[in-house]
């Protein structure tokens, strides 16, 4: 089962080694890019969707933590001067909610990601456990939804969330694909369109893989009328 605990505590420690000794230069979004995190993207480090995480593999404490932090680090970037974020003013990791001038150190920064993402592990846990999914990958993206689009994201996306609650993750994909969120950050949909993919023929809540239980409803009715993809 999915552990409850927090997030690797030790993962931060590294974290923000890597961040003091390059300062504001790690993935940081350019000047031409200074809009919100939700609606833009850091296009530097695995902008081309590269990451560590791999799909079909058990949640780890220690790997899963690290996997969310370098992932928002690449994609958020980090800012130590505050910028505009639509509504209001976000600084370091994509915190919001500061005043606009607001300067942080490096690790006031730090400090506000790990609550930040204790705040969106919480969320991605009960999701991940309503859905029945204990997979690394899958629960790194779905932190990351969490953290981007906030932890209400499902009654934007009530399609996108039935189908993933139905295990018909290709209509999943198609949804998000399709929406303003993939005109607005197309790498950050990218992201999550490659962990869904990962998911297909996984196991659902019963533990019974996806196929096999198209199959079998193909089977009991008689398999008339009904194709499969």
């Amino acid at each position: 089962p999915m552990t409850e605990q927090s997030p690797d505590p030790a993962a931060f420690e590294k974290a923000a080694a890597i961040l003091n000794t390059k300062g504001s230069k790690i993935n940081t979004c350019t000047s031409s890019d200074q809009s919100s995190s939700s609606n833009s993207e850091n296009k530097t480090g695995a902008a081309n969707g590269t990451t560590d995480c791999v799909g079909n593999t058990a949640l780890d404490l220690s790997k899963t933590t690290e996997s969310i932090i370098k992932l928002l680090l690449v994609r958020e970037g980090f800012r130590n001067k505050a910028y505009w974020d639509v509504k209001g003013y976000s600084v370091g990791v994509g915190h919001f909610g500061v005043p606009g001038g607001t300067v942080i150190s490096n690790e006031q920064g730090m400090a506000y990601f790990r609550s930040d993402i204790q705040k969106y592990w919480n969320a991605a846990y009960q999701q991940a456990q309503e859905l029945g999914i204990d997979d690394h990958c899958f629960f790194v993206h779905l932190v990351s939804v969490n953290f981007q689009l906030g932890t209400g994201w499902r009654s934007k996306f009530t399609n996108t969330w039935a189908n993933m609650k139905a295990g018909n993750f290709s209509g999943a994909i198609g949804g998000i694909q399709n929406s303003k969120w993939a005109l607005q950050t197309s790498v950050r949909v990218k992201d999550v369109a490659r962990a869904l993919s990962a998911m297909r023929g996984q196991s659902t809540k019963s533990g019974m893989k996806i196929s096999q239980f198209i199959k079998r409803i193909i089977k009991r009715v008689g398999g008339g009328g009904i194709e499969m993809a």
